[in-house]
């Protein structure tokens, strides 16, 4: 397929119109859980943003050190907009670089970090998550069995969707 630039600029299209679907989800964080020190004068509020990371073990320690910038700011809320781990490809052609993607140890680390952010957190899963599981080539992973998995793991509420579990209190890291 050529490159062109519609076709380049598909996964940011995609990321920005996942990011303005996902904004219904977060007035429903700010509503559901109002956090009176985020709010400035004139009603606005500061909200974080994280997505893409972590990817590689050198990048786990990036995002550590993004985690604690949040961690530190008066924010309302946090939102990660998805590819919490490191694309099957790459992982296959060196397994040194990343944690293998789309283990449930691997969705269990990501969840540490999300419990540990002391903000309501908002998930949005991207493709790394869960839909290329058919990427890998060395072993056979079902999407559906990994996208039901993501679910259990970060929406473990029957009923529930990403705003009723993950927009916490705060201080909950995001955990109702």
């Amino acid at each position: 397929m050529e490159k062109t630039a519609l076709t380049t600029r598909r996964p940011f299209m995609a990321r920005a119109l996942g990011a303005i679907a996902a904004l219904p989800l977060v007035q429903a964080c700010t509503t559901a859980a109002p956090r009176q020190a985020a709010a400035t004068p004139g009603g606005r509020f500061e909200f974080g943003v994280v997505g893409d990371i972590p990817y590689t073990r050198a990048q786990e320690a990036e995002y550590v050190r993004v985690m604690d910038d949040i961690n530190a700011r008066d924010l309302a809320f946090v939102t990660h907009i998805g590819d919490c781990m490191f694309d099957p490809r790459p992982y296959e052609r060196d397994p040194s670089l990343a944690r293998m993607p789309m283990t449930d140890d691997n969705y269990a680390y990501v969840l540490g970090t999300f419990q540990a952010c002391r903000h309501p957190l908002v998930l949005t899963p991207g493709d790394n998550d869960w839909s290329d599981a058919v990427q890998f080539k060395k072993i056979k992973v079902s999407p559906l069995e990994r996208l039901q998995k993501l679910r259990a793991t970060f929406y473990p509420r029957e009923g529930t969707g990403p705003a009723q579990h993950a927009c916490g209190q705060p201080g909950s890291g995001g955990r109702l």
